[in-house]
């Protein structure tokens, strides 16, 4: 993983007209111009907070495969996991290895306790991804934002005797 950065845009809107892998991204479907504005604010999100989306690039191929990343979601000051995978690299894990990273992260940096994802009930995959990485239902979590989707907040690590 790196910053993802302006210089991604070709490989993002590659990753974005494959309709199955934006379906729950956007509603109207990103076009090249959205896929602009995204980058630009994703660059403004690393220069101000010292992380953001990450370019996913497989280790075999060098390929651009997704982005994964943490976004500051204002104003309820939390920090959403958002994961985008290329259609062909889905069921390989790699949103998992990613956003557990980001998550470990997160937690050094005593961040842990803001970190959402935000999924459409129907979007069964980053559901089931979600659930993996220790996230729960909260159905108390502000939807204004949101919209038709659901918020998962990050279940607390269990504090362990002894250690």
């Amino acid at each position: 993983m790196r910053p993802l950065a302006y210089a991604d845009l070709d490989h993002l809107a590659e990753l974005y007209a494959v309709p199955s892998v934006v379906r729950y991204l956007n509603s109207q479907g990103p076009s090249l111009e959205w896929t602009r504005r995204e980058l630009a604010g994703f660059e403004r999100h690393w220069a101000t907070y010292g992380f953001g989306q990450s370019a996913l690039i497989e280790r075999a191929t060098g390929q651009f495969i997704g982005r994964v990343g943490l976004q500051v979601r204002d104003p309820w000051d939390d920090i959403e996991l958002l994961y985008v995978i290329a259609r062909d690299r889905q069921r390989r894990g790699y949103a998992s290895e990613a956003a557990a990273a980001w998550i470990a992260w997160a937690r050094e940096q005593g961040l842990a306790s803001r970190l959402v994802v935000v999924i459409h009930p129907r979007h069964e995959a980053a559901l089931r991804t979600a659930r993996a990485l220790g996230f729960q239902p909260d159905l108390s979590y502000p939807t204004a934002w949101a919209g038709d989707r659901i918020a998962h907040r990050l279940a607390p690590v269990a504090e362990t005797a002894g250690c």
